[in-house]
């Protein structure tokens, strides 16, 4: 898995660092292709380049599409899974401004006291440990609606919707902690790192006997290379980095934000 450091820098400096890396794979292979026998085997598999270029770049463009696409859709199930949570919150105040005294007051400090513990728990939500602050403020709500709504009838009434409606904020909140896990795995950035380097060969191998047109080439690949893979590092984490996803959704709902 990529360091976490590395979704904290700038866009700029991500991108550099993208093409920094790959361009530490372009320019050995530059410099290999002087020595005279690997210009001798580039010059002897000269006829099957262009094929061999059409394969691994329709490689490298498909493994970069599924990535593409599968993480996009994790950032958009992302941003839907926090309205859901933050949809459920403002259910369960508007419930709660039905109580009577003190019920009322005590859910309502609740529902906030909620609301500041998913704000600490934010940039921690990948991590898996199970003891994290919003908990004993879920179970302090569950504790407090089961328990405490016997002032009168009305509460009564209401404890059954107010139950459902927290069933319904924990459950967007497990699949937010979920989302938050879901990234890019190690093997598949290995497949397209590899997939990238296939690529590089072929071209640099298909350029062997021309040092400028090789060097032109590869700098061009190279970008080719780091442009989609910036992107795909960019929206890799739908809740890091500078295309973060914010709390504010569930903040305002939790009565935080005016």
């Amino acid at each position: 898995m990529l360091p976490d450091v590395i979704f904290q820098w700038s866009l700029g400096s991500s991108f550099l660092f993208v093409l920094a890396v790959t361009g530490a794979g372009a320019l050995p292979l530059h410099r290999i292709f002087f020595l005279p026998p690997i210009q001798r085997l580039s010059i002897r598999i000269g006829d099957l380049s262009p094929i061999l270029q059409n394969l691994a770049g329709t490689f490298f463009a498909l493994s970069v599409a599924f990535l593409a696409s599968a993480v996009w859709a994790t950032e958009d199930r992302a941003h839907e899974i926090v309205n859901d949570e933050a949809l459920s919150i403002r259910r369960v105040s508007t419930y709660a401004q039905a109580l009577s005294a003190p019920s009322r007051d005590t859910v309502q400090n609740l529902i906030r006291d909620y609301a500041k513990a998913v704000e600490r728990e934010w940039p921690s939500m990948s991590d898996s440990e199970s003891d994290k602050p919003a908990n004993r403020d879920i179970a302090a709500l569950y504790a407090a609606i089961i328990s405490g709504l016997s002032e009168n009838e009305q509460n009564r009434m209401l404890q059954q919707r107010l139950l459902t409606a927290v069933d319904a904020m924990v459950q967007a909140r497990e699949h937010r902690l979920t989302a938050a896990r879901e990234t890019v795995s190690d093997g598949q950035w290995i497949m397209v790192s590899l997939l990238a380097i296939l690529l590089l060969v072929v071209i640099a191998a298909f350029h062997g006997r021309w040092p400028a047109s090789r060097a032109a080439a590869l700098v061009l690949i190279t970008f080719a290379i780091s442009i989609p893979l910036f992107v795909i590092l960019a929206h890799d984490r739908p809740f890091a980095g500078h295309q973060a996803i914010s709390p504010e959704p569930i903040l305002a709902a939790g009565g935080l934000l005016r």
